[in-house]
């Protein structure tokens, strides 16, 4: 495998009662060459509180606190300091998979695939416990990878949560989130 950085990045607005196992899977991850921006986007409860405590734990942790400007706004402040060959998203009341990051580094690594940028997992769903969760939500194969299922399917057929993304970070040297759109 080839040693690639990956930036990690978790917007956080008001869900520090989720941002432990969100951090705790980035923890677990069995790749270990990354860093992982928390990005407080003006939360009122104590999440500043429970990232310093993650950036104690771990020096690849980096919190920055911003004013409220929305979840892209978040995320675009995290891709201003990235520094990974990779961007790997994670908002802060989900997880990461402990083998998501090696996973999907494999797939750019693969000799008959060329150029590829994206990365792309399935996810499951839960409730209260991540052990106990939904199948696979989606059964991605080729057929829902090409214009039309992208642009008519979208939310029927099939949905992809930005987490279930491994991005070349090349793709956003000239892209940011639009922070006018919800």
């Amino acid at each position: 495998m080839i040693i690639s950085f990956v930036s990690i990045i978790v917007p956080c607005y008001n869900q520090a009662q989720f941002l432990d196992e969100a951090l705790q899977s980035v923890l677990d991850q069995t790749y270990l060459d990354w860093e992982c921006i928390i990005v407080n986007d003006g939360s009122t409860d104590n999440t500043e509180e429970v990232a310093q405590e993650w950036v104690k734990k771990d020096s690849r942790f980096i919190y920055l606190y911003k004013e409220n400007g929305g979840l892209s706004s978040a995320r675009n402040v995290g891709l201003e300091i990235a520094k990974g060959d990779y961007i790997q998203f994670l908002d802060s009341d989900d997880f990461l998979d402990k083998t998501k990051l090696e996973l999907s580094l494999n797939q750019f690594e693969l000799e008959q695939i060329k150029d590829v940028k994206v990365a792309v997992s399935n996810f499951r769903m839960f409730l209260d416990n991540p052990q106990n969760s939904s199948p696979p939500y989606c059964n991605l194969n080729s057929e829902v990878f090409n214009f039309e299922s992208l642009l008519y399917q979208w939310e029927e057929s099939f949905t992809i949560p930005i987490h279930c993304g491994l991005f070349d970070a090349s793709l956003f040297k000239s892209f940011k989130f639009p922070e006018h759109i919800k």
